[in-house]
């Protein structure tokens, strides 16, 4: 209770300042909101020697499915994928949209290991909660890619957590094509 009137307070800081402090589309944080937070927790976290994982998200598929179905499914699958992402989480982990189809979270006082677990988890139950029904109706091909990084192992600041969890993501958003590829070949086929 203490921790959602803290954040309601700095919510309404935020917005005082004249700062967008959720995402219209999605209800979630936004990113600025977001970073503002984790620079005020990071410095009390580190002083406690507490962990923070940063987990993002990305929807694949997502511009194949607004290019089929329209710009309202596709805001619909993602709104419906915001939400999933915030019940999966603690009250006082954060999640922001990051930008376009990507979402970050916060998980203060969480190891990295933890946090994979965290991730793995909550892609499983997006896929087979959100995501597979959407594919069904729509005959989508959404799936969920993400990535972490944590401070202090990874990184010492939230801007810097953020990029190194993002090229993480776009590496292994780059790699994937690539294992698809020799998977489907006719040499793989027989084994």
């Amino acid at each position: 209770l203490l921790r959602r009137k803290l954040r309601q307070a700095q919510e309404r800081a935020h917005a005082r300042r004249g700062l967008a402090v959720r995402d219209e589309l999605t209800g979630a944080y936004t990113l600025d909101f977001w970073l503002h937070v984790q620079e005020l927790r990071t410095r009390r976290l580190v002083w406690r020697q507490m962990p923070v994982t940063c987990v993002m998200f990305d929807m694949e598929g997502l511009p194949e499915l607004r290019a089929r179905r329209g710009s309202p499914v596709g805001d619909e699958a993602l709104v419906r994928v915001g939400q999933e992402i915030m019940r999966n989480v603690r009250p006082r982990d954060l999640v922001a949209r990051y930008r376009g189809q990507r979402f970050v979270i916060a998980l203060d006082n969480c190891p990295a290991q933890l946090g994979k677990r965290v991730a793995e988890r909550i892609a499983i139950n997006i896929e087979n909660l959100s995501l597979r029904g959407t594919n069904r109706e729509h005959g989508s091909a959404l799936s969920l890619q993400w990535s972490s990084a944590s401070i202090p192992r990874d990184a010492s600041t939230p801007i810097q957590l953020l990029r190194v969890t993002e090229t993480a993501l776009d590496l292994k958003k780059s790699l994937i094509p690539a294992v698809a590829r020799t998977e489907k070949t006719p040499a793989n086929q027989g084994a």
